[in-house]
């Protein structure tokens, strides 16, 4: 028995030992678990964004409890190309040039269990082809909320990109759009890269549209359901979630109980993607609207 454990142990902690650990280089505090995201437009010019995670953080985004891990404003140069986290309330879309943006996003796991809660990208002052690229390594960290699954990894990515007239494709292998992209070294649709490229001659430039990372266990289920899809938004149903994205102008969501109280209620922007948060098990209503439009759906929040 000695002479195959022996083997097997030091073949585990070489494993463990060839995987790179990040840091979020202006954050006094470190999370638990960091994970770069590199971006580089047509141009060549390259920024580099990260999530995060760590239990003693809120899992919403942007949270205060979060800003010693590094999650504060940072000053950029309009001028030049950038990506830039979407912060939600202190909105700074894909057309609006902001001089401070959020380049971190730390987070603990969210009641559906991924991270982070507010996933969407924006990239400013560059032109297609778009780049995003990742160390897929890191997803056998054992700092991932997730069960150990070796050899298999503990968690992989899940990506929605949303660009209009624009493919993706890694090492340029056109990849299907499903919806939405996994992103794993085994099991998923792309390994360590997704580039968005133009499907025409035209200059197109990487504020067109916003991409969007998550992070959840390995293996999670993929099944995705377009709940409803209109000129102005869609909603989609993700497993335990609920994605709405706005897909031009302005939306409110509400969601009211059946005793006609609300909830919550949520201003979205065009490009911008928000997840419902946790609801207690219950029907609820769900009603999305603008100047132009009133959709009302029913939605069930249940017990796994």
């Amino acid at each position: 028995m000695k002479n195959i454990l022996i083997p097997l142990f030091f073949l585990t902690t070489l494993f463990a030992n060839s995987q790179t650990i990040y840091t979020i280089p202006w954050a006094t505090q470190q999370p638990k678990f960091v994970f770069p995201i590199f971006i580089e437009e047509g141009g060549g010019h390259k920024d580099t964004l990260y999530i995060g995670y760590d239990p003693n953080v809120s899992y919403i985004s942007f949270d205060t409890t979060s800003q010693n891990y590094g999650v504060i404003p940072i000053h950029v140069d309009t001028n030049l190309f950038y990506a830039m986290w979407n912060a939600g309330g202190v909105y700074c879309g894909a057309n609006t040039l902001c001089s401070n943006v959020y380049k971190a996003n730390v987070c603990s796991l969210s009641p559906w269990g991924t991270f982070p809660s507010n996933a969407s990208i924006f990239c400013n002052n560059g032109i297609m082809p778009l780049k995003f690229s990742w160390d897929n390594s890191v997803f056998y960290s054992d700092s991932l909320p997730f069960p150990n699954n070796f050899p298999a990894p503990r968690g992989w990515g899940r990506v929605i990109a949303t660009f209009p007239f624009c493919g993706t494709r890694e090492n340029y292998v056109t990849i299907p759009n499903n919806g939405f992209y996994i992103v794993d070294d085994s099991l998923g649709d792309v390994s360590d890269s997704i580039t968005v490229f133009s499907l025409n001659s035209q200059t197109q430039y990487t504020n067109s549209g916003v991409f969007e990372f998550r992070i959840e266990a390995w293996n999670s289920p993929t099944h995705i359901s377009i709940i409803s899809s209109e000129d102005y938004f869609s909603i989609s149903s993700l497993e335990n979630s609920i994605s709405i994205l706005c897909l031009k102008g302005e939306i409110i969501a509400t969601v009211y109980d059946l005793l006609g109280d609300k909830i919550f209620s949520k201003q979205i922007r065009s490009s911008e993607s928000f997840t419902l948060p946790y609801l207690k098990p219950n029907l609820y209503l769900l009603i999305v609207n603008n100047q132009h439009i009133r959709k009302t759906i029913k939605i069930m929040s249940h017990e796994n």
